[in-house]
């Protein structure tokens, strides 16, 4: 018994398998029915052929699903699209970045195998060996430029942008990431200027330039704790970045840093707003501030950009990109610049206002905020109940500090009460307004305690403690790609239509 061999567990389950099959054709001889014998194989026959059409048609399916995000050009090869493919749907479906960064890692060494580039090149930028593959240059991608296959090269800066925005976060991540988004922007830079044209995913280039911003603040965070200097010391100006900054000064330690500070905050500036206007350029070209971008792309962009009509149905990409504006705008501390940030909010909140009452008057909002956000299908019904207890609160309770920062603590107040009470009336529900209305009570709270009224204070700080956070908005939701595409094209009836 102990000599006996071991079975693997897949063999068991091959013969397990097998033993089936032979029971099951044992008792189609047993039935003495050749008619029902016929039957049975007829329908197993059918079954099979209506599994293999489907699979076909759930992979065409797939493949246009992954294509409306990124259109692999077919010279990438077969093997070469199927690993950016898989890249795509872990990154995108199942949410899972360091699966989505194997899989495009493996892509870019495909791609640098198909331009005969080995590891071994020494192509003069020697940082780049520390990547563990190496990037096409100018000089590989201008064969593609040549014959006009301006996807193959879009398709490529866009695979570098999605490898560094998935990498792993380490000590020394920000090095990498930056790294290569650089060179990803030197190549859509130059290809955009030699062929006039579009390179790269509008929505991948301002996560990117965002992306830039939070490793420019965290090394200005790090600059700032390291020499004390006064943040509010800083005062941004314009400036253009697709590069590192480099400056050879002789003079003292606090004169350099102080420059260094200046410089940083100078680049989280501009690529916050070229985030912005490439998103504008994009999704508003009527906007005036998109069409003097367009006539003149190399003109300096200022903060007006920001500013937004009041009739203006803003999107959740342009929203984030503006917050994250006014954020960096109110922590510098500075009066220019927090006065800017007050503009855009306030300005951005009349858009958000002007989208909900739009919505407001074809839906009842009343009878959906009795329905649970789960039983919410309806595009518009989702997106008025994230106006209504998300979006417009955050807006106000942001606007509440800064007007309590310039001394106007009577409208500080009514801000941040309507963003408080607003995000109440859904926070069982929803994990952002649950956020947003307990923040809001605490601010109250310290509003009130330095306006000398204890007793409201004490009540706002008993809201707040008694908010609790869903537990449901921590759980991660693991979907697969056959239930994504099958709600993406048929909707809800994706589940009736194949069970």
């Amino acid at each position: 018994e102990l000599l006996r061999p071991k079975i693997f567990s897949r063999n068991a389950a091959f013969w397990k398998v097998g033993t089936n099959v032979k029971i099951f054709s044992r008792m189609l001889r047993d039935t003495g029915n050749s008619k029902l014998r016929v039957r049975i194989l007829m329908f197993l026959a059918f079954f099979l052929v209506v599994q293999f059409f489907f699979n076909v048609m759930l992979v065409v399916l797939t493949n246009l699903y992954l294509n409306s995000f990124e259109k692999i050009p077919s010279n990438f090869g077969f093997w070469t699209s199927t690993e950016y493919r898989q890249g795509l749907v872990n990154e995108l479906i199942k949410k899972d970045d360091n699966a989505a960064n194997k899989s495009y890692l493996t892509t870019l060494e495909y791609i640098a195998s198909q331009n005969n580039i080995k590891n071994d090149q020494d192509d003069g930028v020697t940082d780049l060996n520390k990547l563990g593959f190496n990037i096409l240059t100018v000089k590989e991608l201008n064969a593609y430029a040549a014959r006009n296959q301006v996807d193959y090269i879009s398709s490529y800066c866009d695979l570098l942008i999605r490898y560094a925005l998935t990498l792993p976060t380490r000590d020394n991540a920000n090095e990498r990431i930056q790294l290569i988004l650089n060179k990803s922007f030197e190549l859509i830079t130059h290809y955009e200027d030699v062929l006039r044209t579009e390179i790269s995913n509008y929505k991948l280039k301002n996560k990117a330039l965002r992306t830039f911003a939070d490793i420019y603040r965290t090394k200005l965070d790090k600059l700032i704790e390291e020499n004390q200097i006064n943040e509010s010391s800083s005062s941004p100006q314009y400036k253009r970045y697709f590069y590192f900054f480099k400056r050879k000064i002789e003079n003292t330690n606090s004169e350099f840093s102080s420059i260094l500070v200046n410089d940083l905050a100078e680049q989280i500036e501009d690529c916050l707003l070229h985030a912005i206007s490439i998103v504008e350029c994009h999704e508003y070209p009527d906007l005036p501030q998109s069409r003097a971008a367009a006539e003149s792309p190399d003109s300096k962009i200022t903060s007006d950009i920001a500013i937004l009509p009041n009739d203006l149905i803003c999107s959740e990409l342009l929203t984030n990109s503006i917050l994250e504006l006014c954020l960096f705008y109110a922590s510098t501390k500075n009066t220019t610049q927090i006065d800017k940030s007050l503009s855009i909010l306030l300005s951005q909140l009349r858009a958000l206002e002007y989208e909900h009452d739009a919505l407001a008057s074809t839906l009842d909002s009343n009878h959906i905020h009795k329905k649970e956000s789960r039983q919410l299908t309806n595009v518009s019904e989702k997106r008025l109940m994230e106006l209504k207890y998300e979006s417009i609160p955050l807006i106000k309770s942001h606007v509440s500090e800064i007007l309590w920062y310039k001394g106007l603590y009577n409208k500080a107040v009514e801000f941040a009460k309507d963003a408080a009470y607003a995000s109440l009336m859904y926070c069982k529900e929803n994990f952002n307004s649950a956020k947003i209305s307990k923040m809001g009570f605490q601010n109250l709270s310290q509003m009130f305690a330095q306006m000398g009224d204890a007793e409201g204070a004490r009540l706002c700080q008993d809201k707040a403690a008694e908010i609790d956070v869903p537990l449901g908005a921590f759980m991660v939701q693991k979907e697969t790609v056959r239930d994504v595409v099958l709600y993406h094209y048929f909707g809800h009836w994706g589940k009736f239509l194949f069970p």
